[in-house]
This record gives C-alpha cells, structure tokens and sequence, in this order.
C-alpha cells in the first residue's frame, strides 16, 4: 500500500512517514501540491494525505486538480491540518472532493484507525467519489478567497496578540532567567554545557563539587575528551550515542575527580547544532550515582558467589514462586535426581513429590507463605529413573519488602543416611537383644573407670535392684583389697595396650560369693579416638569351685604318689640287699650270675620307677625316651653291651603309660637284632 503524503513541515513529513512505516504502509512525500501531481505521474498510489497551508499550491487547489482528473479522481484524498480547522474550511474541503477531513492534533491510534477505515471501504467499493461540487470558477475562486482572507485576519489578530503577548513574555523571561540562574546554580544534580572537543564551557556549582573543584575556573582547564573518563567508559561511547539518536538519556559512565578517583554518574544530555546541523555543542545534566553503583556491583559480586556456590553445592538449591512453580533449581538437582535444571523450571513441584507426600508439602507451602521457617523436613521424592529419593528440606519464604513472593529450598539426599541409620537401629536391636540374653555382665566404662552402663544380665549376676546409684560412679569401688589394685592395673593396661584380663573376686550386693573372668577392651568411635570401654565379666564361681576341688584332689594323690614311691623303693632296696647278702653263702659261680643277673634287672626297674615317678604327667609319657632307657637297662643288666648293638627308630610322641607297655610287647616280637661278631 503506498501513500502520499503532502506537507510543507519536514517535522509533520517525519512524523507521518514514522507512524505509516511502522504500520508497513510504503510512503512517499511532497513538499507541496505542485511537487506532490508531479509525483502522481511518476508512480501509482492508493492514498493521498494533505496539508493545506503549503507554498506555491497549496492543499485546497492540490485537491482540486486531483479530483478533475480522470486517472487520479478515484484516489482516497484525505486533509490534514492544523491551520484551517473551521466548519467552512471542512465543508468547503468536501465540497473540492476531499473524502475526509482531519483536524491536528490526533492521537495516532485514532489516525490510524480512520487511515485503515477509508482504504477498506475504498477497497470494498463503499467509498463514494464525488467530483467537486463547485463547477464554476467564479464559486470556487470567491469562496477560496474567502478561505484565505478569514485565515490572513486570524493571523493578524493572532499576530497582534503574539506582539502583546512577547512584551509580557520579555518581562517574564527575565523573571525566568533570574529564577533559572538560581535553580542552576543551586540544583542538586551537576548541569553543563561542553564543545564536541571536551571544553567545558558551563558547569553548575553541584557539578563543580561533585568533580572535587573549588571553582569553575579550575574546572575548566580541565579537557573530558582527554582527561575526563574511566579507561573502561570511554567519551567515544557517549558521543556515538548523541550522533545516533540525538540525545543520551540515563547514560551512565565513570567520570575521574580532581584526585583521580573514580564516580560513577548516570547523564542526560542533548546535541545543539548550528543551522547546517553541525553539533556544536553538548548540555545536559549528571546525577551522582557512586553509591548505587557499587551497591549493584556488590549485588553482581554477591549474585555471583550465590551462583558459584550453588553450582558447586551438593545440595540442591532452588526456588518456587507464591503458587508452587519452580523459577529456579541448582545443576546439583542432576547428581540428586537426575533432572536437568530446566527439566523442573517451570512445572510445579506436585509433579515431583511422592503421592503419599502430597497433603504434607502442599501444607508445608501454605506455611511458607505465611511468612514461617521450615527446617530438618523429610521428604520422598520421585528421581527422573521413577526410583523414590529421601531428603531433607531447610526452606523459608523470600519477601519483596513485606510481600512474600516465593520460597527458597535447601534440599540434601539423605536416601544414604537414612537406609544406613535403619540398618544401624536393626543391628542396635539386635546388639540390645544379645546384651540382654547375655548371661554375662556387660558394663561400658569411661576412661576414669565410671560406670555408664550395666546390661540387665550383669545386674541380675550381682542382684542389682535399681542400677541408679551406680551410674556415673566409680566400677573400681565395686572391687575391694587385692582386687581392687589387680582390677586398676587390668583398665590402665587397657587403656595403654587395647584390652587386658583378669580373674578376681567380688561378691554380690546381697553377699553371694562370685567370682570373675573379666575383659576390658577399647571401644573405637569412627574418628578412631577412644572414649569408652567394654568391660565383659563371666561368672566364674562354680568353675573356681571345681578348680579348687581338683586342686585338693591332686594334692591327696601327690602325698599317695610319694608314700607309694618310697614304699617300693625301700622294698627294691631290701630285695637287692638280701640278694648279695645271699650271693655272699653261694660257691656257685653259676649261682653268683644268677644273682647278680637279678640285682642288676631290679637296679633297672628301680632307675624306670624312679624316672616315672619324676615325671610330671603319667597321661603323657614320651615313648622315644621311655623305650631308649628300657632297652639300654636290660642291654646292661645281661652285660652284652659288647655283643650287641641296637638301631632305635622311635618318634617323640606322648602316649599313655599303659599304651606304652602294650606296644614294647608288641615290638619285642617283631624285634630285629643286629649281631657283631668280634675277634678277641
């Protein structure tokens, strides 16, 4: 769709063509009505929009000739103006063909929304295009004329007001320079004019101060093209803004004081230029905004260690708007619940809780909006692979001044933590039911020897009634003389070593005689420091009942043992005396031999007895050495040590003494014997 429009005011052109450009209307200008029939020559257009106060031809003869015209009668011609506003000026518009007429000024949606009507009506064919209803010249020139003289007399009692109204307007602008001179002077924001070189050739005293000057003359000599800016916020920056667009609005920069520290300003300023267009000179105004900046670089800096800490938390963080819609989850959440973060952005949590969870979080919400803190919650959650997470969830609403807008969550997988602290209840319970089926006593103890448990076996041992008393008190008061110094000794050696034992005796509380194996040993915390022991004590009385008896026993058969031994070895003695006494009446050689034979075979059996009879244990009797002594007795008793020598091939092994006898009678009829023959 391409429009022509007519005007003599560059600035009505500019505004004209701005808003139909931006409404995708192709547009092409005239500077008057001469100039606008040339172009209708030269191109096709849909719609012609006029001004009327125009040079040369002006708007009322521009429609005139266009609605005489055969080719161009059918074009939509619309006035625009701000100049002949008056009824008459309308009616005598329509009455030239004019289709519309419009007064300016007109918001430019209402513009536009008549501009759309007539072109769909002109479309649609519903658009009447009257020729001009005034055909004589004669009419139209008086009329015209009448147009032109009633607009020339406005002017010139506009202009004679205009006169009266300069005069009164002299008086107050010098009011208003004197009132402007003291708002520059004292504004709270700095106010300047500079050269496009950097010269500053107005400055405010605000200004002045803010730079750390005493005057302007001080400041003057001072160049910003040069020595003005931050390195980091060149002029070029500002100056490329004013060429583009005219004007800088809200431009914030670092200026450099008079001490070279840095200020951080927000300004505004415009171009001024000459008549060809040339800037010359740049004004405008700079508010302080040193502080406010470094509060939003401190923001930065702390929005950044947030997003920091974060993205390398283990926890996820994350956080949900008043009606429950995550607007923001840490890169943690994948590690946790294998979600990526904008997985959960933007849907609501519900999808995201167990069923069974959902009453209790959606309370918990309402909660958190109410303004309370939540802490050490645990929830299950479902994970992306649809297994269930357990965690736990620290949260409390985020304020907007007193307005809660949402909530913040700190959510850490305890899923580990809990199966681990159920495993360790189910194996406490099971620990407490072995303690409590113990028949022995089952004691935990400090390193100062108190008492800080004692199992329910351990008090039925010692007929404890109530354990109360005995709590946090001394274990080592419960021994008592010897006892209690073996009982010391056995919990520094565990202290020092790891563990130690020891048997002593202690009665119970009613006065039952008890005696004790005792254990102590080191109980290990998971840091590996030791702050505890385990003291074990089995009861041992009827053991030490049965020891003692054994002891008694033995002793009896020691004093048996003894008077046997001497018994037999007496008799031994009396035998071999009354066999040489014997061996003194015989004249037999023969006989002699004989004798002698059995002295030397009882001088055996005695050195055999006398060497079992030293012997510590009858049960075990070691059989190489028994059988070597034997044989080496009877060799020498029928004196053939000369004849015969022997090969003993005999284990040490320990064996009964019966089962001794039994196999060198065995033996002996299996016996192999060696001859030496000698030469003599």
């Amino acid at each position: 769709m391409k429009v022509l429009i007519v005007d003599d005011n560059k600035e009505n052109i500019y505004l004209l063509k701005t808003l139909l450009a931006g409404k995708k209307y192709e547009v092409v200008s005239a500077y008057n009505g001469a100039e606008a029939m040339a172009k209708l020559e030269q191109d096709n257009f849909q719609l012609i929009i006029s001004d009327i106060l125009m040079p040369e031809v002006d708007g009322f003869q521009f429609c005139r000739q266009v609605k005489e015209s055969e080719r161009f009668s059918k074009i939509p011609f619309i006035f625009y103006s701000a100049t002949y506003i008056d009824e008459k000026d309308e009616v005598f518009a329509l009455q030239l063909g004019a289709n519309k007429f419009i007064r300016k000024p007109l918001q430019p949606d209402e513009f536009i929304k008549t501009i759309k009507s007539i072109i769909k009506d002109a479309q649609k064919g519903k658009l009447k295009f009257k020729k001009p209803s005034l055909k004589k010249e004669e009419e139209i020139f008086k009329l015209y004329n009448e147009r032109l003289v009633q607009k020339l007399e406005k002017k010139m009692v506009d202009l004679e007001a205009e006169v009266e109204k300069h005069k009164q307007t002299e008086n107050k602008l010098r009011q208003s320079e004197e009132r402007f001179r003291g708002l520059f002077e004292n504004a709270v924001v700095g106010l300047y004019r500079t050269t496009p070189d950097g010269k500053i050739t107005v400055a405010n005293h605000t200004l002045i101060k803010m730079l750390g000057y005493s005057s302007f003359e001080e400041l003057a000599k001072r160049n910003l093209k040069t020595n003005g800016f931050e390195s980091e916020y060149p002029r070029a920056e500002f100056e490329k803004m004013i060429k583009q667009h005219g004007q800088a609005v809200g431009f914030e920069s670092a200026w450099l004081k008079k001490d070279r520290s840095t200020i951080y300003i927000s300004e505004s300023a415009r171009a001024l230029r000459d008549n060809k267009g040339k800037i010359i000179a740049y004004e405008g105004t700079v508010q302080d905004i040193t502080n406010k900046k470094q509060a939003e670089m401190a923001l930065i800096a702390s929005e950044q260690k947030f997003r920091e800490m974060t993205e390398r938390s283990f926890d996820i963080i994350a956080i949900l708007d008043s009606k429950g819609f995550f607007t923001y989850v840490s890169p943690s959440v994948t590690n946790v619940l294998g979600y990526l973060p904008e997985e959960m952005v933007g849907k609501h949590f519900r999808k995201f809780v167990a069923k069974i969870e959902l009453d209790k979080s959606i309370k918990t919400l309402a909660q958190l909006l109410q303004g309370k803190k939540i802490t050490r919650l645990e929830y299950e959650i479902q994970k992306k692979d649809k297994s269930i997470a357990i965690v736990e969830i620290n949260s409390g609403p985020i304020r907007n001044g007193k307005k809660i807008t949402g909530v913040q969550l700190n959510i850490r997988d305890i899923t580990a933590r809990v199966t681990a602290e159920k495993a360790l209840r189910v194996s406490e319970e099971f620990n407490r039911r072995i303690i409590e089926s113990s028949n022995d006593c089952i004691k935990v103890l400090d390193l100062q020897g108190n008492l800080l448990f004692m199992s329910n076996g351990g008090q039925k041992l010692l007929e404890i009634q109530d354990i109360t008393p005995y709590l946090n008190k001394s274990w080592l008061d419960l021994w008592k003389g010897k006892f209690r110094i073996t009982a010391e000794q056995a919990l520094s050696d565990a202290i020092k070593k790891g563990s130690s034992y020891f048997r002593a005796y202690l009665p119970t509380i009613t006065g039952k005689d008890k005696w004790w194996s005792v254990l102590i040993s080191q109980i290990p915390e998971v840091s590996g420091k030791v702050n505890k022991l385990l003291a074990i004590s089995r009861d041992i009385t009827p053991e030490m009942a049965a020891e003692e008896k054994l002891r008694d026993s033995l002793l009896e058969k020691e004093v048996l043992l003894k008077e046997i031994h001497h018994r037999v070895k007496n008799n031994m003695n009396v035998l071999i005396s009354l066999l040489h006494l014997q061996c003194q009446h015989v004249d037999d050689l023969k006989g002699i031999l004989a004798i002698q034979m059995c002295i030397k075979r009882i001088y055996s059996m005695a050195l055999i007895h006398e060497k079992l009879y030293k012997s510590e244990n009858f049960a075990n009797v070691n059989f190489r050495d028994y059988t070597i002594t034997l044989i080496q007795e009877l060799i020498r008793s029928y004196q053939v040590e000369n004849y015969i020598s022997t090969k003993i091939d005999v284990e040490e092994i320990s064996i009964m003494i019966m089962n001794c006898q039994f196999m060198i009678m065995a033996w002996v009829s299996q016996l192999k014997l060696m001859l030496k023959a000698s030469l003599h």
